[in-house]
């Protein structure tokens, strides 16, 4: 009875990780998290040389040129240096919302000055005109923000067209009701206009990097994916889903599959995100102040994709990685560009969670129908082989494939159901001592009983030799009692009833 109810619990067990793995709570996802975050520092992808520089607002930048924001003026004369340089696409990781408030006209706007003076101020040119005209004369991506804190009711400037194949993929999408865009100048003569949105997990970690997100109903692109369709030419892009076309969805909706810019594939998750697969920052990193006071090799950037961002710690765009390392947003902006550019995804297949769930089902049926087959040294080291299989085949698929599978549901469900089922069968082995004790009590002393139990070394074949007195005794009559009776009915009446033994044969 023991022995069923043990299987009976088993198989509740793994029906128990089953649902979780469905229903994937966060305690348990933190796990698979730090998991993932390992395998990427066993195997964090190399840096590749690629065209890609960053011109980067640091801390020295700032102690030079001063504080931040810097006058538009001064980022007309950047663009310009890098348009001359023959960059292929300048994009800016940051959003430029309002009007420049060093501009002649704001001034003029802002200070109670003498209609001669403000008419003079009026007259000299304006920043943001400035920034907008250098930026007209080269190839210029706009950051922008999605937040429900933002503007909710003017659409921010889409300059890509989006074709969809399969289920359309707004449902997927990360969606805010808010955005802050750039000023409507700027956007104008932009070639591009991405979002500048990350998607951290709860411990504040980019692990997945959107490449389309939604404002209400309509599709908004990253700062990312618009630097690389700008920089091909390219545009729209094609966002497939699961069931569209040549996609294994197996008849299921599970999201978005896949994102096409220009020549580029790009393997998402259900939300349209890409996985971070981080790299160690290289020496992609000009100063600003350097390329501005023509202390830098300009040749460098010609034909490259150059980003514009902070690294100073004060304009707070530091985001932390699996790495464990923080670092400018502008650097994983750069980094999603070389993923994309390299091929170097991390992927995990739409169909991986239904393959896991698979997983857990065959190695927990083959774990319960062991153990209960098997002694406890053959059980440990059945379970020990799943479990380490179970961590090895994830580790693998991870290093040479770049797949991403999770080993800890498979893992926790091992655990669970191993040690689950060495208690019951404890329990099992206990009891059936005790009834062994109990039974072998009746024909002998139960002290030699527990002697044996205690000290079952002393239980040997070979015997030993001791000098003993034993003492002969019969019961009155009990040979022609053994003559009549049965030997079922025999052993109870030996055992319970009194006979006086008044002789000896």
């Amino acid at each position: 009875m023991i022995r069923y109810l043990t299987t009976a619990l088993a198989l509740a067990v793994l029906a128990l990780t089953v649902i979780l793995r469905l229903n994937d709570p966060v305690e348990i996802a933190g796990f698979r998290h730090q998991v993932f975050d390992l395998y990427q520092r066993w195997h964090t992808r190399p840096p590749q040389n690629v065209p890609i520089h960053i011109v980067d607002i640091d801390e020295e930048s700032l102690k030079r040129l001063g504080q931040w924001p810097w006058p538009r003026s001064l980022l007309a004369q950047l663009v310009t240096l890098l348009g001359e340089a023959g960059v292929s696409t300048i994009a800016f990781d940051m959003v430029f919302s309002e009007p420049d408030r060093t501009s002649p006209r704001q001034v003029a706007e802002e200070l109670p000055l003498d209609n001669d003076l403000r008419r003079k101020l009026t007259e000299l040119p304006d920043h943001d005109r400035m920034l907008a005209t250098a930026m007209s004369k080269t190839r210029v991506v706009l950051g922008l923000a999605l937040s429900d804190a933002g503007d909710s009711e003017t659409v921010p400037a889409v300059k890509s067209g989006f074709a969809t194949a399969g289920t359309d993929p707004r449902s997927y999408l990360i969606v805010f009701d808010g955005n802050i865009s750039p000023l409507p100048m700027l956007t104008e003569v932009a070639l591009g206009n991405g979002t500048l949105n990350f998607s951290p997990d709860g411990d504040g970690v980019v692990r997945k990097v959107p490449l389309v997100m939604r404002f209400k109903d309509t599709i908004v692109p990253s700062l990312a994916a618009e630097t690389l369709r700008v920089a091909q030419g390219a545009g729209s892009y094609i966002i497939r889903s699961s069931d569209a076309s040549g996609e294994a969805g197996y008849g299921l909706h599970t999201g978005v599959t896949q994102v096409k810019i220009g020549a580029f594939v790009v393997p998402t998750d259900a939300n349209g995100r890409l996985w971070f697969h981080a790299a160690k920052p290289d020496d992609r990193r000009i100063p600003a102040w350097k390329v501005l006071a023509g202390q830098t090799d300009m040749s460098r950037f010609a034909g490259s994709i150059v980003l514009v961002g902070p690294s100073a710690t004060g304009l707070h765009d530091i985001r932390f990685t699996p790495l464990g390392a923080a670092i400018p947003g502008v650097e994983i902006q750069a980094q999603v560009i070389e993923q994309i550019l390299t091929n170097g995804f991390l992927v995990r297949p739409d169909w991986a969670k239904g393959a896991e769930v698979v997983f857990m089902v065959v190695i927990g049926l083959a774990l319960i129908f062991l153990i209960d087959r098997l002694g406890a040294m053959p059980s440990a080291l059945a379970g020990s082989t799943f479990l380490i299989a179970s961590l090895s085949i994830s580790l693998v698929m991870f290093k040479e494939h770049r797949l991403v599978f999770d080993p800890v549901y498979p893992a926790f469900s091992i655990i669970v159901i191993f040690v689950l089922c060495s208690v019951l069968r404890h329990i099992r082995v206990e009891s059936e001592q005790r009834w062994i004790r109990s039974a072998f009590s009746s024909y002998v002393s139960p002290n030699l009983v527990d002697e044996l139990v205690n000290n079952p070394k002393i239980l040997t074949l070979g015997g030993e030799r001791r000098d003993l007195t034993f003492l002969f005794t019969d019961l009155a009559g009990f040979t022609t009692l053994v003559e009549q009776s049965k030997p079922g009915a025999l052993i109870p009446k030996a055992l319970h009833k009194s006979v006086w033994c008044d002789s000896f044969d």
